[in-house]
């Protein structure tokens, strides 16, 4: 049996791994670290070593097995309830289509998922922002597959019918931004019934927001590299990874990028309306079909 010391110097057992998690998929952009902190608070909440190990969604991480994912916790039965992390790539679909169908291969645990939705256009302005730092966005173009994902990330309804067609619909809680802004103690203990948890364990805590949006990352020429997809790229990240590990390629990625303040990014009047064309099916379906009160929460009359 797998044991650990306690600071007291009395051992403790491990399970072999979790075998109730909680899941925040998403969407991004749309509070999911504030979500993340406040949980971690939680002494039933297991947390991971990172946020997002992006175990589901990325093939090389994948590709380590289930024990290397299991590993990302320290599990003691008795007190943990549920095993935390917070991947938003879990929510992009269709761009990464294979995550609910490998989650479903998580033999013998039981799962619960969060998503958050935030208004539209403020979700992919916000993208568009945290698009700057890895280097791919030079603005709003949507005939160009570049930008897909913003689009595709905000199609709420799309998204949630991927786990609720494997899982069932009672599973996953759909938070709004909105909630989380206004309430955001309120917000996280509606996710510890629906996680199970103990309410009155919670600590007080207030919310930090994550991201400062007076700031974004402008990508430097190391973040551009390591989001190209060209061959040249490829088989140059390839070896890197060979060489380094594909940890340290990760750090190198995320550590380097330059700080910028200045205007936050907003779609002009066109690209506004040009993209709630695009989304307004979802959107009706996100009304219709999952209860989202789109136009009390958004203004949002479609």
């Amino acid at each position: 049996m797998n044991t650990r010391s306690s600071i007291v110097g009395e051992v403790t057992p491990i399970s072999a791994h979790p075998d109730q998690f909680l899941f925040v998929i998403g969407a991004m952009k749309s509070g999911t670290t504030s979500v993340f902190r406040l949980l971690s608070n939680h002494p039933q909440v297991c947390r991971p070593a990172e946020k997002e190990p992006d175990f589901f969604s990325d093939n090389d991480v994948w590709a380590n097995g289930f024990d290397a994912y299991y590993n990302l916790w320290e599990w003691l039965p008795g007190k943990h309830v549920v095993a935390l992390e917070a991947s938003t790539s879990y929510a992009k679909f269709p761009m990464l289509p294979h995550v609910p169908d490998r989650m479903s291969t998580l033999s013998g645990a039981r799962m619960k998922f969060v998503y958050i939705v935030r208004n539209p256009i403020e979700r992919i302005e916000s993208h568009a922002r945290h698009a700057l730092y890895e280097g791919w966005f030079n603005g709003l173009n949507l005939s160009n597959d570049g930008t897909s994902s913003l689009i595709e990330c905000t199609k709420y309804a799309q998204q949630i019918d991927q786990y609720v067609q494997r899982f069932p619909a009672e599973d996953l809680l759909i938070l709004t931004n909105d909630e989380l802004r206004s309430d955001p103690r309120g917000a996280v203990l509606k996710i510890c019934e629906h996680a199970g948890l103990d309410p009155k364990m919670l600590p007080e805590a207030d919310l930090e927001k994550a991201n400062d949006g007076g700031q974004y990352s402008r990508a430097r020429w190391s973040n551009t590299f390591a989001q190209s997809k060209a061959p040249v790229s490829m088989a140059i990240k390839y070896v890197l990874k060979l060489v380094v590990g594909l940890e340290r390629l990760r750090r190198w990625h995320n550590s380097d990028a330059l700080r910028v303040t200045g205007p936050r990014y907003q779609l002009d009047e066109t690209e506004r309306a040009e993209v709630m064309e695009i989304l307004t099916p979802d959107l009706r379906r996100l009304r219709d079909t999952y209860g989202v009160d789109i136009k009390g929460l958004w203004g949002i009359d479609v």
